[in-house]
């Protein structure tokens, strides 16, 4: 889970990460499934987070291009620079992404291996 030196975990990894730890110690304590239900509430929450935040950004690259139209010259640097942090940051959401896909499938896994019944298909 940890990071390394020069690429150290987010405040949101740590989180997202200590959630599924206790997910699992929940799973071995056999925990009933309210509680593990929870884990989907704040999942579905994360999820429009990150909905809302998308369509953001989408509207301020809009205004970006729409800007660049008007005066290239001065926006033009800025837009460029606007393309590099939108490339890595889609770079850094993937790889968080696949992450959090990985965890997703240990906990489906950890749950079958307990018999647990918790709904968190979607």
């Amino acid at each position: 889970m940890g990071g390394t030196k020069n690429c150290p975990e987010t405040p949101r990894q740590r989180m997202i990460g200590m959630m599924y730890l206790v997910l699992i110690a929940l799973l071995a304590l056999n925990v009933s499934s309210e509680i593990l239900n929870g884990f989907t509430l704040v999942d579905d929450s994360l999820h429009t987070s990150t909905l809302s935040i998308d369509e953001q950004n989408r509207r301020l690259y809009q205004e970006f291009h729409a800007m660049y139209a008007e005066n290239p010259q001065k926006v033009g640097e800025w837009l460029e620079k606007a393309k590099i942090v939108q490339r890595e940051a889609d770079e850094l959401f993937n790889a968080a992404e696949e992450n959090a896909k990985w965890r997703y499938n240990s906990y489906k896994r950890l749950a079958n291996m307990y018999n647990v019944t918790v709904n968190v298909d979607k």
